[in-house]
């Protein structure tokens, strides 16, 4: 028995973030992730076809439907009134006032995970569009590292870097990695309100990594709350530019977080779950490094590396 799905781009996103842990990668048939959950296997093709098999199918088929039928994971329609101007028509309209954060380092092994939020004020708007600010994720790290330097000399902001100690640690504690990401995504917000309290703040736009109701909860247990709600937006990095600027400044200090933990260890660190980042972290204990301080460690790639 199977449960087949058709799915669109914001559910594979969202499946790519909550399971990535879990993911053996890409294979043969078209296959562009395999999901090897607890008591099934999640399969996704590049047709957007999804396949559910396994001893709980039936648990994963009725949480990947609910996310289906959810209003926060549709695509919002793309109809257009008549006379209606799009933000395609005017890439500059609605990117003023708004304060956006994003996360850097969940996905890879080494290094711990870094976040930042900006503010982007309307004085700015014109010039980001100019620099080519963008999601980090479509930019050279190069490029990143340059436009980093510039986005702080015309946006507020505030970057926060957890080590992989820090990171380590703080699982260790109870946080998973999306209350984790939450917590990092709040606390640069706040802090970020905490420094320029007079600004005008008219949203606060957090790429959907996880659904509100999940946000609520984990921003309910933290001390320091930013006092705008957050609005959770699929692709937000792609929409605002002031998520794309977070994501550059995020991105931006994982480089030069991997960039000091390559200097310490003497190895060329990369980046994600590959058999690259293997052959660097096998290396990096043979020479008698504590892996605490470079991996994070609770991935599966500890036990199947035969790190532990």
């Amino acid at each position: 028995m199977a449960t087949k799905f058709v799915i669109g781009k914001e559910l594979f996103d969202f499946l790519e973030s909550t399971y990535h842990e879990c993911d053996i990668g890409m294979g043969n048939n078209g296959i562009v992730h395999l999901y090897k959950v607890p008591g099934a296997s999640i399969t996704i093709y590049r047709t957007g076809t999804l396949l559910i098999q396994g001893k709980q199918e039936e648990k994963y088929a009725q949480l990947i439907g609910g996310m289906l039928s959810s209003k926060a994971i549709q695509p919002k329609s793309s109809k257009k009134g008549k006379g209606t101007k799009s933000s395609k028509d005017d890439p500059f309209s609605n990117q003023a006032f708004i304060m956006g954060s994003d996360e850097v380092g969940n996905g890879s092994y080494t290094g711990g995970m870094t976040a930042a939020a900006v503010y982007v004020p309307k004085k700015a708007v014109s010039r980001l569009h100019a620099l080519g600010v963008a999601d980090s994720k479509t930019l050279s790290d190069g490029k990143v590292l340059k436009l980093a330097e510039e986005v702080k000399k015309i946006c507020p902001y505030f970057v926060m870097s957890l080590s992989p100690r820090q990171y380590n640690r703080a699982i260790d504690k109870g946080y998973n990695q999306v209350s984790l990401k939450v917590f990092m995504h709040n606390y640069c917000a706040s802090k970020l309100q905490e420094a320029n309290p007079d600004l005008r703040y008219q949203n606060y736009i957090v790429d959907g990594f996880t659904l509100q109701p999940s946000w609520d909860k984990y921003v309910a247990t933290e001390k320091e709350k930013c006092s705008i709600k957050a609005r959770l937006i699929p692709h937000a990095e792609g929409k605002y530019l002031a998520v794309a600027a977070a994501s550059i400044l995020a991105r931006a200090a994982f480089l030069a977080q991997i960039q000091s933990l390559s200097t310490e260890s003497g190895v060329n660190l990369h980046q994600g779950v590959t058999s690259h980042v293997r052959d660097d972290v096998l290396a990096i204990k043979s020479r008698g490094f504590d892996l605490n301080d470079f991996v994070k460690l609770h991935f599966k790639n500890t036990k199947m590396w035969g790190l532990n």
